[in-house]
């Protein structure tokens, strides 16, 4: 039950990478599932706290199996807003992993990581995140999948708060490991191309901001990702729109328009709605503004062809 709950957490918000004839990448595996995970309704924290009270009773109260457990546990609370029973449980963790080291010790930084920023603690949460990237950079082997949620948490973090700068090395690095280990052409890559195209955006650094968007529309548009290229052709509408570019913006617009009426149907679209919504309660649940933020976006912009 534990590691199903983990796989969805890991998983539900993840574009899928479908072959040619998938309509539409972005969707979410079960969206009831999700809703009530976010509620607390989902009965996978009870049935997690009777694993954890029988793995301590197998194997003791500080073995791996119970540290994966209170980590698991973290994650459901901070998910369901509960903050206070999140502390509590990935305090433990902490303790255990002190001594268990990495890989458990990573992901319980990481968890309480993610409990500080959704607490508005935005220091806390930097120095845990900063000590498990020095963990990380220090192992032997570097799991790539971690390193990136690493570097893009502290990305993220310095992003909402307006510091561009300090915000930008940690995209960098994490698209130079996806261009390398999973192909230029890949989602992990995709994925930093748009962090990095939103983050100069808001600094009105149109041409950069631009130059990233174009490769992100060229790879969705080469897989035929549907979705995805209209997220892009939409971005580079505004960046047209604010640079003075009317005709362009008229041109690509007339381009979007055409995805979402032509080649998605509406059950299609009002699941991404759906999916879109839900996203964008999780990303504030965790305080990730600027991600909620273009999750709502979508959902206007997703609206307006439902």
């Amino acid at each position: 039950m534990l590691s199903k709950i983990i796989s969805i957490l890991q998983s539900i918000w993840r574009l899928v990478l479908p072959g040619k004839k998938s309509r539409s990448p972005y969707r979410m595996h079960n969206h009831k599932e999700f809703a009530a995970l976010l509620d607390g309704t989902n009965p996978a924290s009870q049935t997690t706290l009777k694993e954890l009270k029988a793995a301590e009773k197998t194997y003791g109260p500080r073995h791996s199996t119970v540290a994966f457990s209170l980590n698991g546990l973290g994650m459901l609370y901070i998910t369901a807003g509960k903050y206070a029973e999140a502390e509590e449980v990935l305090q433990r963790a902490l303790d255990i992993g002190g001594s268990l080291g990495p890989p458990h010790l990573t992901m319980t930084l990481d968890r309480l990581g993610s409990l500080r920023r959704a607490q508005g603690k935005l220091e806390e949460a930097q120095s845990f995140y900063q000590k498990e990237l020095s963990l990380l950079e220090e192992g032997q082997s570097i799991e790539d999948g971690t390193l990136l949620a690493c570097l893009e948490n502290l990305g993220g973090l310095y992003e909402d708060q307006g510091r561009y700068a300090e915000a930008e090395p940690f995209y960098d690095r994490a698209l130079m490991i996806c261009e390398t280990s999973e192909g230029l052409n890949s989602f992990g890559v995709m994925k930093f191309l748009n962090r990095l195209g939103e983050l100069h955006l808001a600094q009105k650094q149109h041409l950069r901001a631009e130059a990233f968007f174009q490769r992100c529309r060229d790879i969705n548009r080469e897989k035929e990702f549907r979705l995805g290229l209209a997220e892009s052709l939409a971005r580079l509408s505004d960046i047209y729109r604010e640079t003075g570019r009317e005709e362009d913006a008229h041109i690509t617009d007339d381009q979007v328009a055409r995805i979402y009426k032509w080649k998605m149907t509406k059950s299609e679209i009002t699941d991404l709605i759906r999916t879109a919504e839900l996203m964008a309660l999780y990303k504030r649940r965790f305080g990730k503004i600027t991600e909620a933020s273009l999750e709502e976006a979508r959902v206007q912009r997703l609206g307006e062809f439902a």
